[in-house]
């Protein structure tokens, strides 16, 4: 079976090649991005000031939030349900999490900790993509970085936070395949989708 495309010619980004090889380079924007002294403040900041909220919101708030929703995803994982009312993939998340750690808190840690990852993507991507001001630029860091409303979210035993971490993470591949278009985005988002 010939996979060269004649349409197509091999290119530096994606070489023709027998078999079903990518090559799926790394991304020059990551490079680049970790060395800009003002990138490492932001991501230090926010991850240093997201630890602190979450330490000080778990001395207040010691326990999940539970609703008759978090019932029916643990019940789908105690009685190996293929299908539930809700939909089960934040039901495998939680065999996921329980496979590491009994703990509660290790659960909303991961939460937040998922959220907190997939808000720096997306700060990252914007500043990046779209250069804004330095006000604008502080403005968004502080909404997305100390806004109380993640930490409530994610401190459900809930879909919610998950939810919103791929939400933001599926956002931001748009972004980048709107100005920077590859294969690789493609796959991701497949993957995200999945």
């Amino acid at each position: 079976m010939n996979l060269k495309n004649k349409a197509y010619p091999a290119t530096k980004e994606y070489p023709a090649a027998p078999g079903l090889k990518l090559n799926i380079r790394y991304p020059e924007w990551l490079t680049s991005v970790f060395h800009q002294k003002t990138i490492q403040r932001y991501i230090l900041i926010a991850l240093l000031g997201g630890a602190g909220q979450f330490t000080i919101f778990k001395i207040f708030y010691p326990f999940p939030d539970f609703i008759s929703d978090s019932y029916s995803y643990i019940d789908t994982n105690m009685y190996d349900m293929g299908a539930n009312l809700w939909p089960i993939g934040y039901s495998k998340f939680l065999m996921l999490i329980h496979g590491i750690s009994h703990s509660h808190v290790f659960l909303i840690f991961s939460q937040y900790l998922l959220l907190e990852f997939s808000l720096i993507y997306f700060f990252i991507s914007i500043l990046y993509l779209y250069s804004p001001s330095r006000i604008t630029q502080i403005i968004l860091f502080i909404f997305l970085f100390f806004n109380p409303l993640f930490i409530y979210i994610s401190n459900a035993v809930l879909s919610d936070a998950l939810f919103a971490s791929l939400s933001i993470i599926f956002l931001s591949q748009f972004l980048w395949m709107l100005h920077k278009p590859t294969l690789a985005q493609v796959i991701i988002q497949g993957i995200i989708i999945e």
